[in-house]
């Protein structure tokens, strides 16, 4: 009897990664507004040379509270994005404020974009073809999908795969910059706020 369970649980995991996975093998330009409000696009960071993860996830997906702070620590191995590979989390469906609960819930500090219509992230699982989460792949910068499933997502795991694709690890402490001026000022949004703000700095 243990037998059949385990063999039915080993069948349920393998079934799960395998709709996860993309079915691209080049990347899809995309524009998304990240929780912190800066809009990025994926081509241009490519275009530098650098390696780009992708995190798929939703605010109620129990992998996705599980796997984040992988997610996270891996993101803070190579260098916090300021190295040659970034970092992006991508929501499916959720809204700004639900995503910035998450990501403060589960330590999340590496880039994330809403899956509402103000972040974009819905269209994003809508190109790649995502449809379970947690799914993280691995970009080139030549555009080639090099990983469209990393399993499990965890540190070790996702470090390990980075790396065999040319990911450099990097102190994150060394992406602070000595020469910044010492009088930053700040700004705060939305203000007034009713559940949350965010915090943007600057010189």
């Amino acid at each position: 009897k243990m037998k059949k369970i385990y063999l039915f649980l080993l069948l349920f995991v393998i079934s799960a990664t395998v709709i996860a996975q993309t079915n691209l093998d080049t990347a899809v330009d995309f524009s998304v507004t990240l929780t912190t409000g800066e809009t990025i696009e994926l081509f241009p960071i490519l275009d530098e040379g650098k390696l780009v993860v992708l995190d798929f996830f939703h605010v109620n997906c129990s992998g996705c509270k599980l796997y984040s702070p992988e997610m996270e620590k891996a993101y803070q191995d190579f260098g916090c994005n300021t190295g040659n590979v970034v970092f992006i989390g991508i929501n499916k469906w959720d809204a700004l404020e639900d995503v910035i609960a998450f990501d403060d819930e589960y330590g999340v500090t590496f880039p994330t974009a809403s899956g509402d219509a103000y972040g974009g992230g819905l269209t994003v699982f809508n190109q790649y073809g995502i449809q379970g989460t947690p799914t993280l792949i691995i970009i080139d910068p030549d555009r080639t999908i090099l990983k469209k499933i990393i399993w499990p997502p965890d540190q070790e795991t996702i470090v390990a795969e980075v790396e065999s694709f040319g990911g450099v690890q990097k102190d994150c402490s060394s992406s602070i910059n000595s020469n910044l001026h010492q009088n930053l000022s700040f700004r705060i949004a939305p203000n007034p706020a009713n559940e949350y703000i965010n915090l943007f700095l600057s010189e």
